[in-house]
């Protein structure tokens, strides 16, 4: 439970993506990466799978790691980079921020979703985009920042695991996962320096 969040009702909020405001979403990404998060250089792997799946319009589920609140802005400028627009699911905390921040969350293609409970609009928005396939969607399914990832790179590194994933899984719990027929998952990994 999120004691800080203002005890307020949950209302659902969906997406409402604009293609006009693409642009603009791209300009206030690179101003935070840059200035508030202080990233200057972006190294991307998977997304080359991630964005010939979106030219198909194959149903594509992206799972990154969530290890910063950069993450937003980072997947945006994945999105930017390869011509694709993503749609997020996002914990509702963000959209109960002010007004503008959620006019940038939905018209960036973000919708809430009450990870406390049973939220029945969120799940049926994601089955709704993954079935159409005309944008990939990102959950982060940590749900929280998690900075676990220097403890995974070092686990790597010494070869007591060999992959990580969704989650954190391995390689081997992945093949199930993947295996699904119904879309495609697929691993993405996004290495960033500070300035």
């Amino acid at each position: 439970m999120n004691l800080f969040r203002p005890q307020v009702p949950y209302r659902f909020r969906p997406p409402q993506y604009s293609p006009w405001f693409k642009p603009v979403t791209s300009l206030i990404s690179r101003y935070f990466l840059t200035r508030k998060f202080k990233v200057r250089n972006i190294k991307i792997s998977g997304a080359e799978r991630v964005a010939d799946l979106a030219r198909k319009r194959q149903p594509v589920l992206v799972a990154p790691n969530h290890a910063d609140h950069a993450d937003f802005s980072l997947m945006l400028t994945v999105a930017r980079r390869y011509g694709i627009t993503f749609h997020f699911m996002a914990a509702r905390e963000g959209f109960e921020r002010g007004t503008l921040q959620r006019f940038f969350l939905q018209k960036s293609g973000a919708f809430s979703i009450n990870r406390e409970g049973g939220d029945l609009g969120a799940i049926k928005t994601a089955i709704r985009i993954l079935q159409k396939g005309e944008f990939p969607l990102v959950i982060f399914p940590e749900g929280e920042i998690y900075h676990h990832h220097e403890m995974l790179d070092e686990l790597k590194r010494e070869r007591v695991i060999s992959f990580t994933g969704i989650g954190g899984t391995t390689a081997y719990t992945m093949a199930p996962l993947v295996a699904t027929g119904t879309f495609d998952v697929v691993l993405t990994a996004l290495n960033y320096s500070l300035l």
